[in-house]
């Protein structure tokens, strides 16, 4: 699941914040017995910086100046199957 927002980094990553609060609350997450398999966080620097902090290890974090390497890695893809 991605979740975009690159207007106010604080309201980005509160907005953010509060869909990860219903997503666990409601199982959804594969973690929790649920169907969603990865969550993807993708704004401003400052937001990113935010939610990085709070879901370390939960949520991969683009901020925008990733290279062709670094998105399929984020995405989990294995580094055998790059072109």
């Amino acid at each position: 699941m991605g979740f975009s927002y690159r207007l106010d980094a604080r309201d980005g990553a509160d907005s953010f914040g509060k869909l990860m609060h219903q997503l666990k609350l409601r199982r959804m997450l594969k973690g929790d017995g649920g169907k969603i398999r990865a969550v993807y966080f993708a704004g401003l620097p400052r937001a990113c910086d935010l939610v990085s902090e709070e879901f370390a290890g939960e949520v991969a974090v683009f901020y925008g100046d990733e290279n062709s390497q670094e998105v399929p890695a984020r995405f989990g893809v294995p580094l055998e199957l790059y072109p």
